[in-house]
C-alpha cells in the first residue's frame, strides 16, 4: 500500500512556547486561532471577526471564575489569558478614567513576566479568565507536542504491537484513524495508545481559509458577555437582561446598550454590550472596553454568575505585532509551507487573515456563521429599503406641497396685481393724462377706426357667420354616426362569411358525433340483451 505521508508534513512540531502564545503546543486545549480555527473536542468558541468555531476546552461550564483554564475566547481566542499581576479595581463611580497597568496588546489584561500559557490570536481574554481575576503563569512543557507527533508517527510507521505481519494491518488501520482524526492507535504494548485528533499531521480533512480582520478598538467600548444559554432562549429576554445590567451599573449618567446577540455553540451565546456616559454638557461618550470589563468582572462577578454569564472580556482587535506573531507560527496540524503559501495567496493581506479549518464540524460552524451574517446583512438591507421607501414618500409629499405653494404664489401675484391696478386707478382720478398715455390712446383710437372701416367690418361679419354655421353643424351631427368605406365593408363581409362557415362545420361535426353515439348505444343495448 502506497502511503506517501512524510513525517514532517502538515505542521512539524515546535520546540519552544512563545510568551504571547501564538501557536501553542498541541497538547494544550487552547485554540490556535479563534476563528474557524483548529480542531474541537468539547465546546465551540467564536470565529475570527464573527461567530467563531469549535474550540477545545477542559474547563467546566462556569470556568471556575478565576481558576487557570485552557479554553479559548471569542473571535481571536483572546490575548492576555495568562497574567501574574493584578490591576487596581476600577471604580465605576470614578468616571472609568483610572490609570491601568501595561496591558497585553489591546485587550486590557496585564501580562506576566514569566513564560505564560500559550495564547491564541484573539479578541478579548480567554474563557478561563474568570471575570478578570489574575491568573498564575504556568510553565508549559516544550516537548509535549513533539512527543505527540512522534507517537502518531510511530503508530503509523513503527507499529510493533504483535511482532508479526499483523502489525502492518494495524499500522494501516492507525493511518486511517489518523487521516480522519479520531480514535486511538495501538502501536506498542509497553506504551499507552495515542489519541488521534484533527491536529495530527496526517489529518486529511483540513484547509486554510480567510477571515476578515476585526476593526474593533478599545474606545468603541464593546464588552463580550458569554452566556450558557441558547440564543433562542436569551433573545426574548433581551429587555430584562438590559435592565438587570443597568441595575448593576446603578449610575444615572451611565446608560448600557445591547449591541447584538450572537450564537457561540448549540448551548451558548455571546452578548456584546457598551455603556455611554452622559456629561453635564449633554455630550455622550463611550466607556472604554477594558474599564467596563474590569468593573463587571471584579465588582459584579456574583451577579453576573446568577444571570448565567460564564465569562466577560473586552471585545477588542489585536494589534499588528500580535497578528504578525500569529502569522509567523503555523497552527498545529498545518504544514509550515502550506501556511506560508496561504499567506502569499491572501487576496487582501490588509483586510483578510488566513485561518485553519479542521474537520466538517468547523465547516458547518463556518456555514452557520455565514448564514447568520447573511441574515444580518439582509436585515440591514431591508432597513435601508424601508428608509428609501419612506424618503420617496416624503419626497412625493414635498413635491405636492411645492406645487400647492406655487399655485398659491400665482394666486397671490394675481391678487397683488389687481390691488396695484385698483390702487393706481384711485391715484389717477382727476389727474390729466401723461404723454405716454396720450400716445397709447391715439394708437387705440386708430385701431378702432380701422376696425370700423367698411372693408374690415365686412370681413369680420363674414367670419362671424362662418363660425356660427360650424357650431350649428357640430351640434346637429350625431356623435355616434360614422362613415364606412367600401373596402371596410368587403372585409367585414368576408369575416362574417368565415364565421358562418366555421359554425356550419362545427354543426356538421356535432351531428356526425351524435349519430356515432346513437350507433354505440344501440350496440351496447344489443350486447346486454344477448347476455341476458
Amino acid at each position: 500500500m502506497s502511503l506517501n505521508f512524510g513525517t514532517s508534513a502538515f505542521g512539524a512540531p515546535t520546540t519552544s512556547a512563545s510568551t504571547f502564545g501564538f501557536g501553542s503546543p498541541a497538547a494544550t486545549t487552547k485554540r490556535t486561532f479563534g476563528g474557524f480555527g483548529t480542531g474541537a473536542t468539547t465546546t465551540q468558541a467564536p470565529t475570527f471577526g464573527g461567530f467563531g468555531t469549535p474550540a477545545a476546552t477542559s474547563a467546566t461550564t462556569f470556568s471556575g471564575f478565576g481558576a487557570p483554564q485552557t479554553s479559548s475566547g471569542f473571535g481571536f481566542s483572546g490575548f492576555g489569558t495568562s497574567t501574574t499581576a493584578t490591576t487596581s479595581t476600577p471604580s465605576l463611580f470614578s468616571g472609568f478614567g483610572q490609570s491601568q497597568q501595561q496591558t497585553a496588546g489591546a485587550f486590557g489584561k496585564p501580562l506576566g513576566t514569566g513564560t505564560g500559557q500559550g495564547l491564541s490570536l484573539g479578541l478579548g481574554s480567554g474563557l478561563g479568565t474568570g471575570f478578570g481575576q489574575p491568573q498564575t503563569a504556568q510553565q508549559q512543557p516544550t516537548n509535549l507536542q513533539p512527543t505527540e507527533v512522534e507517537q502518531v508517527t510511530n503508530s503509523v510507521f513503527n507499529c510493533c504491537m504483535f511482532g508479526d505481519e499483523k502489525d502492518q494491518v494495524l499500522a494501516q488501520w492507525n493511518l486511517l484513524q489518523a487521516c480522519w482524526g479520531t480514535g486511538k492507535g495501538y502501536y506498542n504494548p509497553q506504551l499507552p495508545p495515542v489519541e488521534y485528533t484533527p491536529k495530527n499531521p496526517y489529518y486529511r480533512f483540513k484547509a486554510i481559509v480567510y477571515s476578515v480582520k476585526p476593526t474593533v478598538e478599545a474606545r468603541d467600548g464593546f464588552v463580550a458577555l458569554q452566556f450558557n444559554k441558547k440564543e433562542e432562549e436569551l433573545r426574548p429576554q433581551q429587555e430584562q437582561m438590559k435592565l438587570a445590567l443597568n441595575n448593576l451599573i446603578n449610575k444615572p449618567n451611565l446608560n448600557l446598550h445591547v449591541d447584538s446577540i450572537r450564537p457561540l455553540s448549540e448551548a451558548a451565546c455571546l452578548v456584546l454590550i457598551y455603556v455611554e456616559e452622559k456629561a453635564q454638557s449633554g455630550q455622550t461618550k463611550k466607556i472604554p472596553s477594558p474599564d467596563l470589563s474590569n468593573f463587571l468582572a471584579n465588582n459584579q462577578r456574583q451577579a453576573l454568575m446568577n444571570m448565567g454569564v460564564v465569562d466577560v472580556y473586552p471585545f477588542i482587535s489585536p494589534d499588528k505585532d500580535h497578528i504578525q506573531e500569529y502569522l509567523n507560527t503555523p497552527p498545529a496540524g498545518i504544514d509550515p509551507t502550506l501556511w506560508r503559501q496561504a499567506q502569499n495567496d491572501n487576496p487582501d493581506p490588509e483586510k483578510f487573515i488566513p485561518v485553519p479549518l479542521l474537520g466538517f464540524g468547523e465547516v458547518r460552524w463556518r456555514y452557520n456563521c455565514q448564514v447568520e451574517e447573511t441574515r444580518r446583512h439582509q436585515a440591514f438591507l431591508d432597513q435601508i429599503a424601508d428608509g428609501i421607501s419612506n424618503l420617496k414618500s416624503q419626497n412625493e409629499e414635498s413635491r405636492l406641497k411645492i406645487l400647492e405653494y406655487k399655485h398659491k404664489v400665482v394666486d397671490l401675484e394675481h391678487r397683488i396685481l389687481k390691488l396695484m391696478v385698483k390702487q393706481q386707478i384711485t391715484r389717477n382720478i382727476g389727474v390729466s393724462l401723461q404723454p405716454e398715455e396720450e400716445v397709447l390712446r391715439s394708437q387705440l383710437d386708430s385701431i378702432q377706426s380701422r376696425l370700423n372701416s367698411p372693408q374690415l367690418s365686412g370681413k369680420l361679419t363674414e367670419m362671424l357667420t362662418q363660425i356660427r354655421l360650424h357650431k350649428q353643424e357640430a351640434s346637429q351631427q350625431d356623435p355616434d354616426a360614422y362613415n364606412m368605406t367600401l373596402q371596410m365593408q368587403q372585409e367585414i363581409k368576408q369575416f362574417l362569411a368565415m364565421q358562418q362557415s366555421g359554425i356550419k362545420s362545427l354543426m356538421d361535426i356535432m351531428q356526425g358525433d351524435m349519430e356515432d353515439m346513437k350507433k354505440v348505444e344501440a350496440e351496447l343495448n344489443k350486447s346486454l340483451k344477448q347476455k341476458n
